[in-house]
């Protein structure tokens, strides 16, 4: 059994373990901290392709309507 050992974890900070389902092997730990920047990181990807997609499709209708 593989105890993990982290320096977030020894100063008490909640952590859970990462695993590698693909190489069957323990890859690290995260953190609530860890998992919310990394969903503040995935809204803002998602809203900026929104945005590039509303960009273009404006973009494509002033095109046809100069036309």
């Amino acid at each position: 059994m593989y105890i993990f050992a982290d320096i977030r974890y020894f100063q008490g900070i909640s952590v859970a373990p990462l695993w590698d389902f693909c190489n069957d092997q323990y890859v690290g730990v995260l953190s609530a901290l860890d998992f919310i920047l990394i969903l503040r990181e995935e809204a803002f990807v998602r809203l900026l392709y929104k945005f590039r997609k509303k960009e273009t499709r404006l973009d494509h209708n002033l095109q046809t309507t100069q036309v």
